[in-house]
């Protein structure tokens, strides 16, 4: 992912602690990025899952939104004009395994949708590996932006779980997505 040619990159479920976070920071900056991230959960198995991260090209302005960011969801910026900054939501959703999982994506849904709606007209763009199907997108606001996927089976083939959804105001700058 580090290789790719893309401006600003989204990863989710880095399965990153606290103390070999750093390690793979300094990877990316190695590469050419510069980034904001958060920090896996530990399980109740001793385990590690979540922890997402929002790069950028080094020179790319990007920063974190006064928000409370946690494994599952990222709110960055990314300076777009010289006055201009828009949005940029990384989210990672829980799989089947997790016991109400259905029931934590609608949170995350609607966590993110409060926090698209606090901002008013900023542009911005979520991508994420949801762990639902765009079809199953419960929020209003979200169901009314526009979905960017390749339209091809992200999970095993066959089900559409990564992609990106912007608002209207960003949809012509989206090119594309992995």
């Amino acid at each position: 992912a580090l290789r790719s040619q893309c401006h600003i990159l989204l990863i989710q479920e880095h399965r990153r602690s606290a103390g070999t976070l750093a390690t793979w920071q300094r990877k990316a900056s190695a590469a050419g990025w510069d980034g904001v991230w958060t920090v896996a959960d530990t399980t109740t198995a001793g385990g590690v899952s979540g922890g997402v991260a929002t790069l950028g090209r080094k020179g790319l302005p990007i920063g974190r939104c006064n928000i409370k960011n946690h494994s599952r969801m990222l709110k960055t910026y990314v300076q777009w004009t010289a006055s201009t900054k828009f949005h940029v939501y990384n989210i990672y959703g829980y799989d089947e395994g997790i016991p109400r999982h259905e029931e934590k994506n609608q949170e995350l849904t609607n966590e993110l949708e409060g926090l698209v709606t606090e901002a008013g007209g900023i542009p911005w763009v979520c991508g994420g590996d949801w762990n639902q199907p765009p079809s199953e997108q419960q929020g209003q606001r979200l169901r009314r932006a526009r979905i960017h996927d390749r339209g091809l089976g992200t999970y095993q083939g066959v089900e559409r779980l990564d992609y990106f959804i912007s608002s209207a105001s960003t949809t012509s700058k989206v090119r594309g997505t992995l």
